[in-house]
């Protein structure tokens, strides 16, 4: 590419907060950069070095870029288009990826003063995007892009083929990410360095979103080139805690404990989570695990409940899970976590109790994090295509009200601290339409639930002394936020009450 392009690469600071770096931008300024692109990325919502509009304008204006690259997530979408437009007045065009824009490219030309739509995966498309600007490649030659004529007609080009080969792709480039930028101590928190070793998911469970970007085939990078990433991230930065972040990391048994016997046999002393379905686990799988520095385990298990478990499509049974449960009973268990949806239009009281039942049967040895939340009719899943009519909840994203800004001046009550993955007891459903009982049966089943979780952690005294506070605290808050801030919030300086619920954070959970 003869002519040196220059990129910025954009996380919009109308975007959700972030607390680790973002992947998909930072593999996007790799290639590019082996491109000979000149690449800046500014992630204007990283914690501690927010940047306002006016101070991403001015970046803007002091690089120069031939375009500017954004990465557009479902949350305060109509927030961040309008700033698009506002910063597309700069004349420097906008060209958009990530899993809104994935989902839905006509809208984002249409609203968000987009020029170009990435479809698929971005590495390739970056690479001639940039040499397009280079006067390189004509629009229409490039695949996977979304983008309007010179007549104003959107136009479509055939859909990108996935990368076959994921080693092929270098390693993604971190220098824009410090980590005094997200960690306010200056170190780094336990998920901060991020990982994913694999694409897509052939799995196909109706509120999920992730084929939209990456598609149903698995793909997998060699157990070497992982290590390989995993060692630089120790080596280079001083990782000391490495976050798996794959949709099924344990999709290929064999992959997984070579790499399990790369990290084994290497020396290095590092401590790893992983997510993965509860159907893969296994005693070899857990041993070898355990070899390697594994310490966390995250699943997606979203029901003890068989008929909910066969419509949501998740290909197991309550048996099933039970049996993967006593493998990790007699692995010296790991401190394990699950999500459970709860809410589905299907489900009654009846169904809720079922799932209470069930995980007061795990075995007693397991320390486990359950969280809940009411399901989210993501755009081009399964779950809104059969439910946006009969709900009316059709465009949702598209107004802010939707979108879920419980605690807008940051201010958490009491009981969040202790039960923030506990999402029915302080955020409004917008989809569902709920009566007002089944409104009380989800706030029930919330707070038993975060009961049977307690009672993994601490003695009966603090378990009664936690769950009393918590429940004063919420209704304290329902009353008047000022109220409950008023009373309570001198309890969360006392080192007894931090230590209290440091013991229910899971991120921060290690074995020995």
């Amino acid at each position: 590419m003869p002519k040196t392009v220059k990129v910025l690469l954009l996380n919009p600071p109308t975007a959700a907060p972030s607390s680790v770096p973002l992947l998909n931008l930072a593999y996007l300024s790799a290639v590019l950069k082996q491109s000979d692109c000149e690449v800046r990325t500014v992630d204007a919502t990283a914690p501690q070095a927010r940047r306002s509009e006016a101070e991403v304008e001015a970046v803007v204006k002091e690089f120069a870029p031939n375009f500017i690259g954004v990465t557009l997530t479902i949350s305060s979408i109509a927030q961040t288009y309008a700033y698009l437009q506002r910063l597309s007045r700069l004349g420097v065009p906008i060209v958009a990826g990530g899993p809104h824009a994935n989902a839905l490219p006509e809208e984002v030309i249409d609203r968000g003063g987009v020029s170009i739509v990435c479809v698929g995966e971005g590495e390739e498309t970056a690479r001639e995007i940039a040499a397009h600007f280079a006067g390189e490649r004509e629009l229409s030659a490039i695949s996977g892009l979304c983008y309007k004529d010179g007549a104003g007609k959107v136009v479509r080009t055939p859909p990108r083929k996935m990368i076959k080969d994921l080693d092929t792709i270098p390693l993604p480039d971190l220098s824009d990410f410090p980590v005094g930028s997200y960690c306010a101590d200056g170190g780094a928190h336990p998920l901060f360095w991020s990982v994913f070793s694999s694409r897509g998911c052939p799995f196909d469970c109706i509120f999920c979103s992730s084929h939209n970007v990456f598609g149903r085939s698995m793909r997998l990078r060699t157990a070497q080139n992982v290590f390989d990433e995993i060692k630089a991230l120790a080596s280079e930065h001083g990782a000391k805690t490495i976050a798996f972040q794959d949709d099924e990391l344990l999709c290929v048994k064999k992959r997984f404990i070579e790499f399990c016997d790369l990290v084994a046999g290497s020396g290095l002393k590092l401590r790893m989570s992983i997510r993965t379905r509860i159907d893969s686990i296994d005693p070899e799988v857990l041993e070898k695990a355990k070899a390697a520095g594994i310490t966390r385990i995250s699943f997606g298990i979203e029901s003890f409940n068989d008929e909910t478990l066969k419509k949501i499509n998740k290909l197991y049974t309550v048996a099933e899970i039970h049996k993967r449960f006593a493998h990790l009973s007699a692995a010296q268990p790991l401190p394990v976590s699950f999500n459970i949806i709860c809410g589905f239009p299907w489900e009654t009281r009846a169904h809720l109790q079922s799932v209470l039942d069930e995980i007061s049967k795990l075995p007693e040895n397991i320390r486990f994090f359950p969280t809940a939340a009411t399901p989210i009719p993501y755009p081009k899943t399964k779950m809104y295509e059969m439910y946006h009519k009969e709900y009316g909840f059709a465009g949702w994203w598209l107004k802010e009200e939707n979108h879920r800004t419980t605690f807008p001046d940051g201010r958490r009550p009491l009981f969040v601290h202790f039960a923030r993955m506990f999402c029915p007891l302080y955020i409004t459903d917008h989809f569902w339409g709920y009566s007002a009982r089944m409104q009380e049966d989800l706030v029930w089943f919330t707070w038993r639930l975060f009961d049977l979780m307690i009672r993994r952690h601490y003695t009966l005294p603090q378990r009664l002394f936690v769950y009393a506070l918590c429940r004063l605290s919420r209704a304290l808050w329902l009353a008047s936020p000022a109220l409950e801030r008023l009373v309570l919030s001198w309890l969360m300086r006392l080192p007894a009450v931090r230590r209290l619920q440091e013991a229910l954070d899971f991120t921060t959970k290690y074995a020995d």
